[in-house]
């Protein structure tokens, strides 16, 4: 996938080295349980925004702008397919006030070679209140 919609940043594929030579992937060494994987960093939104609008028990700093970018990572060894973060759905993120929606994560691990239905474990790092769904 060359010139992707928020692959490993903003363009291309990022990781596909394997999390163990800790190549194109932040954080270096990698866990070898299930063999090495391959991790993909998916951003399928941003948004800019003030602090205070992005985070719960607002702060003294929520009138400070705060630009943010949302993943959802994959990570797939020969054994085992993991999603981290779900992301939303097109539905969902047009009801989100500023939300630039670059890509569908279902869309664009599809175009990885993953289907959703493929994959066998979800880790939620956060609820959020926006939704979650894998597949649109």
């Amino acid at each position: 996938m060359s010139g992707g919609h928020g692959v490993g940043g903003e363009q291309g594929v990022s990781g596909g080295q394997g999390v163990s030579g800790g190549q194109g992937v932040s954080g270096g060494a990698g866990v070898s349980v299930g063999g090495e994987f391959r991790v993909y960093a998916i951003q399928y939104a941003r948004r800019d925004a003030l602090r205070g609008e992005h985070f719960h028990g607002h702060d003294g700093r929520a009138g400070e702008p705060h630009p943010t970018a949302y993943y959802t990572w994959l990570a797939v060894s020969d054994r085992y397919t993991v999603v981290v973060d779900t992301g939303i759905s097109r539905a969902r993120a047009a009801k989100i006030d500023g939300l630039d929606y670059l890509a569908s994560p279902a869309e664009t691990m599809a175009e990885l070679g993953v289907a959703a239905g493929a994959v066998g474990h979800v880790v939620l790092t956060a609820l959020t209140g926006r939704g979650a769904v894998i597949a649109e």
